[in-house]
């Protein structure tokens, strides 16, 4: 019976539900930009063909980001193509719904500035595979991928520390409303 009481404390008002909302999408959204870390600065350390081949072989591995899966159908199917919706999970819909609903909604400026840093994050992405699948050597895929690499690294950097300060705001605001209330 604490646990429901204390569930319904913290989601009693509005500001609540709010608050709530925003620690789930914020945490959401780390978990998926830490995975793009991991994948963009790997892509720095190209050099040859033995390490492409290598980090092609790993890119199962960085499944758990939306972006690469999607980046993941492009290479395969080299093309955009449908099957790329079909890789993005329900889970994943339901987050990208309610973030643009919460962005909406609550007309947030740091839901704004995250969105559009995520889409020039996916935006670089998919130019830079385009870009690659033109090039005539392997030394220029491996420039362009390298190029990608540390330009989205940059990107995904800035967006994990905005989205850690945005955490950081959300859990102190939501402490001083829990603590206003138990006054």
């Amino acid at each position: 019976m604490k646990i429901y009481n204390w569930i319904d404390f913290f989601l009693s008002k509005k500001e609540y539900r709010k608050r709530f909302l925003s620690l789930i999408l914020i945490l959401y959204w780390i978990w998926q930009i830490l995975w793009q870390i991991l994948a963009y600065t790997q892509l720095i350390h190209l050099k040859d063909y033995q390490s492409l081949l290598s980090y092609a072989n790993q890119l199962n591995l960085y499944t758990g980001s939306v972006l690469f899966r999607i980046l993941l159908t492009c290479i395969s199917h080299k093309s955009f193509t449908f099957d790329i919706f079909l890789k993005i999970t329900l889970w994943d819909y339901i987050i990208l719904f309610l973030t643009i609903l919460y962005s909406l909604s609550f007309k947030s400026k740091n839901a704004y500035i995250c969105i559009k840093l995520y889409i020039s994050t996916f935006f670089v992405s998919i130019i830079s595979v385009i870009v690659a699948y033109l090039q005539q050597s392997l030394n220029g895929v491996i420039f362009v991928l390298k190029g990608m690499g540390i330009a989205c690294s940059i990107l995904c950097i800035l967006l994990f520390l905005f989205l850690l300060a945005c955490l950081i705001e959300t859990i102190n605001a939501y402490r001083k409303e829990i603590d206003v209330h138990n006054m």
